[in-house]
């Protein structure tokens, strides 16, 4: 559980930093007037996409948490259902 925690707190931070890494090393790209999808496009696409799955995973990884911990009822139970899915 420790594990799945860092994770997620870890794929977050990845996520952060490679939009910023990416910001720097695109060409020609605008930080107000462009969007993540324009950074994920072209030469440097993988470094966007690596923070995505980082992301991706970290939210699965919270899923797992929220389900060892599943406190009962519906509310909670759609809620694991539906972070898994954004993931």
């Amino acid at each position: 559980m420790i594990a799945l925690g860092w994770y997620a707190v870890a794929g977050c931070i990845i996520f952060a930093v490679s939009i910023l890494i990416t910001d720097f090393v695109v060409p020609d790209h605008d930080w107000t007037a462009d969007t993540i999808s324009d950074l994920g496009a072209g030469r440097y696409e993988f470094i966007v996409d690596i923070g995505i799955y980082a992301f991706s995973t970290s939210l699965i990884c919270i899923a797992l948490l929220a389900a060892h911990v599943h406190m009962g009822g519906w509310g909670w139970s759609l809620g694991i259902i539906g972070i898994a899915l954004l993931g």
